[in-house]
């Protein structure tokens, strides 16, 4: 595993965000500069909703706006895992928004390594959505950021991730990049949705070298 991949997984488990998808490979990447032209981390034939309607936003020049209300994020709900022979396995499962909240449980499981678990919610306030993570007993908020149409941009004042975006590519499908502060150390990963009985230990085979 190369050093880039390394130092951004131990950050990522320092961090203790699970961010991840079902059946495709996470990259950890070096990103161009907003503006330039970059690979994807993960090939499109990966994802089984790539090619929804959902995928690309209606129009080139649609406005930035970010999400306000908390059914903005409804397509996050449901149950994600992510299995990479080189990361290990990653699940989330979200529930149904509430009162203004979303709440989610998060799981990193690292090939040979230790569990790490969170737990994650979005509140919606008069400022905006707020995201929170609880791992290792801390508490870090990013905040929702201008975006396109089925795109959640957040930020927070982290070493990693500083940056979290999410872009739905279906109904069963979305792309998730974690960067630093400086938005060119990268992991990304494309999510996949999974059913009620699935979670990282339905996937043995890909969790060892």
């Amino acid at each position: 595993m190369s050093k880039t991949v390394s130092r951004a997984l131990r950050l990522l488990a320092l961090a203790a965000l699970s961010l991840a998808v079902a059946g495709c490979s996470g990259k950890a990447t070096t990103s161009k500069p907003a503006g330039a032209s970059s690979k994807p981390g993960v090939s499109p034939s990966t994802a089984t909703a790539a090619t929804s309607p959902t995928a690309t936003p209606a129009g080139v020049n649609a406005p930035l706006t970010a999400p306000s209300d908390i059914d903005d994020i409804g397509w996050l709900v449901g149950r994600w895992v992510a299995n990479t022979k080189e990361d290990g396995c990653f699940f989330e499962h979200w529930l149904k928004p509430a009162g203004g909240t979303m709440l989610g449980t998060g799981a990193y499981v690292p090939v040979g390594g230790k569990t790490y678990q969170e737990g994650m919610r979005f509140l919606a306030s008069k400022e905006g959505l707020t995201y929170i993570v609880t791992p290792d007993d801390r508490v870090v908020k990013f905040k929702a950021q201008p975006s396109k149409p089925g795109t959640v941009r957040l930020t927070a004042d982290n070493q990693f991730p500083a940056i979290i975006t999410y872009t739905r590519k279906g109904p069963d499908s979305y792309h998730v990049r974690l960067a630093a502060q400086d938005n060119v150390e990268s992991l990304e990963f494309t999510y996949v949705r999974v059913g009620a009985d699935v979670d990282c230990s339905s996937f043995p085979s890909k969790a060892t070298p």
